[in-house]
């Protein structure tokens, strides 16, 4: 497929590289490329999902490619969605030389006259032609991403982490109540203190007691406790998190990997609070009785 309209008239004058774009899923990568010497061609292949040494396998025939039918080597710039892959496949290009952006997918423009069907093979052309105009320097035509460091992504991670449970926490609360409403019950609020005890005297509305079935439900539910200092909560779970990065070695790090790997990686949200409650129990015994964590590495 050519490039045509006002893109197929400019392309001459920008056409000093490779451009490629890559579409990112679990099970194939589309690369679409552009490349100097094929008339403004657009070439599509596919690659397996997760293979980096494939796609740089790719990237190297394009330029060999390139290279055969102008006697000249370019330079390849690359251009993805951001999406779930993160940022690694990103880091690896750069790594390799190449010229790589991550563009935001909400950025690029789309024709508001007429509707068109979302394929793989169409967003490779819409990218392949965002990163034409973004190299002309044309302004506003997307907006590329500032790809963090591998440490600020990671100090994202636990953030993020953390409002993940806490809206977990709204969820769980939300349904209970929703649930307590349909027996008549309008005053329980499950994330106050003292509420496993109003929850044993807790009535329907016409003076029964909650069906057994539901009991069983709200304890599985309630199951972490969510009550207390909210913010202390939060930075104890945050702590367990780094003391599963800085302390991988120690006895608490190694219970809890063993306890998620027997649930096939499951459970990591319940798990994380687990260990946070072991933590702390355990930091008290050190500052109070000198009880070193086994496996820790403590500064003398």
């Amino acid at each position: 497929m050519k490039l045509n309209g006002d893109a197929n008239k400019t392309t001459n004058k920008v056409l000093n590289a490779i451009f490629v774009s890559v579409e990112l899923s679990r099970k194939t990568w589309l690369v679409t490329s552009l490349v100097p010497g094929t008339g403004e061609k657009l070439s599509r292949h596919t690659v397996m999902g997760g293979d980096i040494a494939g796609l740089l396998e790719r990237l190297a025939r394009l330029k060999q490619k390139a290279l055969d039918r102008t006697d000249q080597s370019y330079p390849i710039i690359v251009i993805q969605e951001a999406g779930l892959d993160g940022f690694w496949v990103h880091r690896v290009l750069q790594a390799q030389g190449h010229e790589s952006h991550i563009v935001d997918a909400a950025s690029i423009a789309v024709s508001r006259r007429r509707r068109r069907i979302k394929t793989d093979r169409l967003d490779g052309e819409t990218l392949i032609r965002a990163l034409l105009a973004f190299e002309r320097g044309e302004p506003r035509v997307c907006s590329m991403l500032r790809v963090p460091s591998p440490d600020d992504e990671d100090r994202r991670r636990i953030t993020r982490e953390r409002m993940v449970l806490m809206q977990e926490r709204i969820q769980h609360s939300n349904r209970i109540k929703g649930l307590l409403f349909s027996q008549g019950v309008t005053d329980y609020d499950p994330l106050r203190r003292g509420r496993r005890e109003r929850f044993e005297a807790v009535r329907t509305g016409d003076g029964r007691d909650l069906p057994q079935h539901m009991k069983r439900q709200f304890d599985r539910d309630q199951g972490i406790g969510k009550s207390g200092n909210t913010r202390l909560r939060s930075t104890l779970l945050e702590m367990a998190w780094l003391w599963l990065r800085h302390q991988p070695g120690s006895a608490l790090s190694r219970w809890f990997n063993e306890r998620v790997a027997q649930n096939g990686g499951r459970f990591k949200k319940v798990m994380i609070t687990a260990l946070a409650r072991k933590l702390i129990v355990a930091l008290w015994k050190y500052v109070s009785a000198g009880v070193v964590i086994e496996g820790a590495i403590v500064r003398p």
